[in-house]
């Protein structure tokens, strides 16, 4: 935090040299000006370390058709991820990204094949411990099936139980649907962390 004073200090001090005053002297030119000489100032950069620097990198992926091949296609990218040491990397699914239901109908089959294209390797890296933030709940929680649309629940009592198996499906072994059991292929290899799921204000009844 020393290096970001002085750099603020350097700040300061360079707006003072080169903004000047206000010419509040009416007998001058009226060009303003402080009344003296430029300020000699120096600003020295340590490379030591003086105390803790708490300060944690990160990115983020949105999970949808048009990207969701990108680690497939790109072996290498969890190596670069990795190296980045992210925190808490964001996860924002959207269209096919939504695990469960499809964009104008009325299913209610999951599918996690797009969202974990993305999801498994951000597991793999970092704290392993994203965050997963619903853009959009399946599309028939929706009137008409269309996710621009308002909630048919108004309690969000629908929501809350697919986010609880979204909790499920990533941190706690998986959940059971219609006879069929879903559960993270990537839980097993994780020591630690899990996916930490928020829902933005966007989400409105």
């Amino acid at each position: 935090m020393k290096f970001i004073g002085s750099l603020a200090l350097c700040a300061c001090v360079a707006l003072g040299v080169d903004c000047g005053g206000g010419g509040m002297d009416n007998g001058g030119d009226g060009g303003g000006g402080g009344g003296g000489g430029p300020i000699a100032a120096s600003v020295v950069v340590s490379n030591t370390t003086n105390g803790p620097f708490s300060l944690a990198m990160s990115t983020s992926f949105q999970p949808a058709d048009w990207d969701y091949l990108f680690f497939a296609l790109n072996p290498g990218a969890t190596t670069t991820l990795g190296n980045l040491g992210s925190h808490h990397v964001r996860l924002q699914g959207i269209v096919h990204g939504v695990p469960q239901g499809s964009e104008g109908t009325s299913s209610e089959a999951w599918d996690f094949t797009t969202l974990d294209a993305i999801a498994q390797p951000v597991l793999s890296v970092g704290d392993q411990s994203p965050e997963f933030q619903i853009a959009k709940a399946p599309a028939f929680l929706y009137q008409d099936n269309n996710s621009g649309n308002a909630f048919l629940d108004p309690s969000f009592a629908e929501f809350a139980g697919y986010t609880q198996n979204l909790v499920r499906y990533y941190n706690t072994g998986g959940f059971m649907d219609g006879g069929t059991s879903y559960g993270s292929p990537g839980l097993a290899r994780r020591s630690r962390g899990g996916a930490s799921i928020t829902s933005p204000t966007s989400i409105t009844a």
